[in-house]
């Protein structure tokens, strides 16, 4: 009995030491200590599940922080301006051919999978994104289900932020590009490819920044992507835009790189 006491111990202390690193108390700030902005998201983060941190990052009124107001947009109301969208984050391009998208018949069962399972999403917010003080629109897609990864269902997810012009239809790639922290932006793909980034809006003391959690972009497979995302990957990295100006003010490690945190 007293063997199998002290092998369950054991186990017990192998397993603690395996879940330290996603414990919410082991977030580590590793760019802005003792920035007011980037001390209140290192708190904020301790206080919600590690899957909301990720997946769905909460802002606490308590430290001042907040979330805009998001209009989710019906996709069946919507259909053309979510195919452009859709085509944008998937292929790099708004008007790139797409079977699922261009061919009638093959894109109505698409949209009914996708909706059903929720598989895409698009909401647009009034926001002040780069702090010049005029309002702009912005939409945040989101592709796949970060939080089917925490319960044991291997898959894919995303997330961006466009800024629209006043027709809330055409993209203002211009400001656009100041949004876009993720690998490969350029003529190939016009907003990179933001495969397991996730991107999301806040508000701190009356200034706007925008925060991305880093799941590994890019082609995992691929060594040199590997290599250059490598510092960055599970980690969330905050930003804040000053007109025409994008600065990095903060990033809080939440695991380290060679764990996965969904398992």
């Amino acid at each position: 009995m007293r063997t199998k006491m002290i092998q369950i111990l054991f186990l017990l202390a192998v397993v603690s030491a395996l879940a330290g690193p996603v414990a919410a108390g082991e977030y580590q700030l590793i760019l802005g200590k003792g920035t007011e902005v980037c001390e209140a998201c290192l708190k904020n983060l301790q206080q919600q599940p590690v899957e909301d941190a990720v997946c769905d990052r909460q802002y606490a009124a308590g430290l001042e922080l907040s979330a805009p107001e998001w209009k989710s947009l019906d996709l069946h109301e919507h259909t053309e301006f979510y195919k452009r969208v859709a085509k944008l984050v998937d292929d790099g391009n708004e008007l790139s051919k797409n079977a699922d998208f261009d061919d009638s018949k093959i894109f109505k069962e698409f949209l009914e999978t996708t909706v059903k399972i929720n598989r895409a999403s698009m909401a647009m917010a009034h926001i002040d994104i780069n702090n010049d003080g005029k309002l702009e629109w912005v939409l945040q897609y989101r592709g796949g289900n970060c939080r089917k990864e925490f319960h044991g269902y291997p898959g894919f997810y995303q997330s961006v932020l466009l800024v629209l012009a006043d027709d809330r239809r055409t993209i203002d790639y211009a400001k656009t590009d100041l949004l876009v922290q993720h690998l490969f932006q350029g003529v190939k793909y016009r907003i990179g490819i933001p495969h397991f980034q996730l991107y999301q809006v806040f508000a701190y003391k009356g200034t706007v920044y925008f925060d991305k959690w880093n799941g590994g972009g890019g082609d995992q497979e691929d060594p040199i992507t590997l290599k250059l995302d490598q510092p960055d990957i599970n980690t969330l990295s905050v930003y804040r835009v000053n007109k025409n100006q994008t600065n990095k003010v903060c990033q809080i490690r939440l695991f380290p790189p060679d764990i996965a945190p969904h398992n």
